[in-house]
C-alpha cells in the first residue's frame, strides 16, 4: 500500500524566497522522504501544508510518479477569532476590535458594509489587504492578533491533513517536518501531534512523525543572510565579502538592488560568520508574526 505524507515547513523553510539553492532544498527533502519509504512503503503522494510556491518546487524537481499538492489556510479567517466556551481553546481577537472597524478606516465601508462584513467571505476577506494589516500592526495588541491567526491557521490546517474526518484534502499517514534551525518546529511538532490549543479535540497523525533539519551556509539550501538583511536583523555593514558575492550569485538583480545599496562597497571582514539562526524566534505567536504585511510570508 503506498502512502500519502504530510510536509510540515518551519520558519523560512516554508518559504521559496529564502532559498539559496532549490536544488539542494528539494534533495535533502526526497533523502528524508526516501528513507521514510523504507520503513512506511512507497509514497503515492506529498501534501505541503503552507505556500503552494514550495508544492511548486517539489513538484518541478521531482517525477511524475510523485503527486505534490498543498493545503492551507488563510491566516485572514481567523483574525475576527474568539475561540469558544471552552478555555481550553485559545482566541484570536483578544480584545481588539473587530476587523471590518479597522477595514472601514482604511477603505471607508458604509454601514450596511460594515453590518454584512464576514471573514469567512473571500470577497471580505480580500479587503483585508496590506494597507488593513498595516493598520492592525499600528494598533495595540496588532501584531500578536496577526501571529496568532497565523498559528491557529498552521495548527488548524495540520489537523485537516492528518485527520480522515475532513473532507477538504486527502489524509495523511505520516509526517515530515522541515526545520530551518530556529526552534519553530516545536510548535509544528505540538500540531502534527494535536497538542495545540486552537481547537477543542485536536487530532493527531496516527503514522510516523520525522524531522530534518536543512541546511545553511555556503553550500546550504536556506539563505539565512538573505532572511536576516530583509528583516533588518542584520546590517549590510556586518556582512562579509563572501557573504555579498552568494548573495550576488543567488538573488536575481531586482532582488539584490533592493535588498542592498546597489552602490554598496565591500569591506567587512572575510572571517565574518554565517548567521547561524535568526534571533528573537522564541515561541508563538513571536515566530508567526515575524512575517506579516508587505513581507514574504514565511510558512
Amino acid at each position: 500500500m503506498r502512502s500519502i505524507i504530510a510536509v510540515v515547513p518551519t520558519g523560512i523553510a516554508g518559504n521559496p524566497y529564502y532559498f539559496q539553492s532549490e536544488e539542494q532544498f528539494v534533495d535533502e527533502v526526497m533523502a528524508e522522504l526516501q528513507s521514510l519509504a523504507s520503513v512506511t512503503g512507497s509514497i503515492s503522494e506529498v501534501i505541503v501544508r503552507g505556500s503552494y510556491e514550495l508544492a511548486e518546487v517539489l513538484d518541478e524537481h521531482t517525477s511524475d510518479d510523485l503527486e505534490v499538492d498543498s493545503f492551507s489556510m488563510d491566516f485572514r479567517m481567523f483574525l475576527d477569532d474568539e475561540g469558544n466556551d471552552d478555555p481550553s481553546v485559545e482566541g484570536v481577537i483578544d480584545g481588539g476590535a473587530p476587523m471590518a472597524e479597522i477595514v472601514a478606516d482604511v477603505h471607508d465601508l458604509s454601514e450596511a458594509e460594515q453590518a454584512d462584513f464576514d471573514l469567512s467571505d473571500r470577497d471580505d476577506r480580500d479587503l483585508v489587504d496590506v494597507d488593513v494589516l498595516n493598520e492592525l500592526e499600528d494598533r495595540d495588541g496588532g501584531v500578536a492578533r496577526i501571529g496568532s491567526a497565523k498559528a491557529k491557521a498552521k495548527a488548524r490546517a495540520t489537523e485537516m491533513i492528518v485527520d480522515d474526518y475532513y473532507d477538504y484534502t486527502e489524509t495523511a499517514d505520516h509526517t515530515l517536518i522541515l526545520e530551518d534551525s530556529t526552534d519553530a518546529y516545536e510548535d509544528a511538532a505540538r500540531d502534527v501531534r494535536g497538542h495545540h490549543n486552537w481547537s477543542k479535540y485536536p487530532s493527531s497523525c496516527d503514522g510516523k512523525v520525522r524531522s530534518v533539519s536543512l541546511t545553511s551556509g555556503e553550500d546550504g539550501a536556506l539563505n539565512w543572510t538573505h532572511a536576516l538583511l530583509n528583516r533588518n536583523q542584520i546590517e549590510e555593514d556586518e556582512l562579509s565579502d563572501s557573504q555579498l558575492q552568494r548573495l550576488r550569485a543567488t538573488l536575481d538583480e531586482d532582488t539584490f538592488n533592493a535588498l542592498l545599496d546597489a552602490d554598496y562597497e565591500t569591506g567587512a571582514d572575510d572571517e565574518a560568520s554565517e548567521p547561524a539562526a535568526e534571533p528573537e524566534q522564541r515561541g508563538r505567536p513571536a515566530a508567526e508574526a515575524a512575517a506579516v504585511a508587505g513581507k514574504p510570508a514565511d510558512d
